[in-house]
């Protein structure tokens, strides 16, 4: 986001004209939605602005229910009210940080455009290469994340995320526990 400044300065008598113009103020967005908690929090120039749980304004423990299928649920009540506490919209964020790294299970699915997702997972017989027969379906919802958050958006919240595009802002997937220190 560029900011324009400019200021007069009175320094014993003598007025200097101060002018800044290409001041760049950053600001990221950090979301957890892969497990539990879902969460939001906003952050500029190193500075945390806000944080909050999705629970707090949907009354729904954790967030939402902890099943693979619900992992596409972000957490769009918190994200909204951090964007208001910071008075920005979506499209003026810079950077998006996701708290999980959906290409470290990826594993020979990675850069594919199609991953194959069981009908019936308890008919499959072989082993699979998955640690779950739901992963897929997990992974493919991480991975379309940045899609969801400018296009899935619930109506009432469309006020701060309208506008915006994927393009907009750099999306950085984390690994979940690194997310946990920063």
């Amino acid at each position: 986001m560029r900011v324009y400044f400019s200021a007069n300065i009175i320094v014993d008598g003598i007025v200097f004209s101060l002018s800044f113009t290409n001041l760049l103020i950053m600001y990221t967005l950090g979301i957890n939605a892969a497990f539990h908690d879902s969460s939001a929090c906003i952050i500029k120039d190193r500075q945390l602005i806000a944080a909050a749980e999705e629970e707090r304004f949907t009354q729904v423990k954790h967030g939402k229910r902890p099943i693979p299928f619900s992992t596409y649920e972000l957490p769009f009540h918190a994200i909204d009210y951090c964007l208001k506490m910071a008075d920005v919209h979506l499209k003026d964020v810079d950077h998006v940080a996701y708290s999980f790294d959906p290409y470290l299970l990826l594993g020979d699915e990675k850069g594919k455009s199609k991953i194959e997702i069981p009908l019936e997972p308890a008919m499959e017989g072989s082993p699979s290469k998955w640690t779950s027969p739901w992963d897929p379906l997990f992974l493919s919802s991480i991975v379309n994340a940045p899609g969801q958050l400018v296009d899935g958006y619930p109506h009432h919240l469309q006020k701060r995320f309208k506008e915006t595009k994927t393009k907009d802002f750099k999306w950085h997937f984390v690994e979940h526990h690194i997310a946990h220190a920063l």
